[in-house]
């Protein structure tokens, strides 16, 4: 598994793990823009994980 894919699973772990904690109200005093940074987080992971690394010639 490379690393690019493990960041991208670990952070979407995180992001899920916050997301029930905060729906339970067990961490609702974390404001929403935390959330949204983390999914914006989760998003771009994604998006490297997917991409092929470029050879230099």
């Amino acid at each position: 598994m490379s690393s690019r894919l493990s960041l991208f699973l670990v952070s979407l772990a995180v992001t899920f793990a916050f997301w029930i904690l905060r729906g339970l109200g067990i961490l609702s005093f974390v404001p929403g823009l935390v959330l949204w940074m983390l999914i914006v987080i989760s998003v771009a992971f994604g998006i490297l994980a997917t991409t092929r690394p470029r050879r230099s010639s």
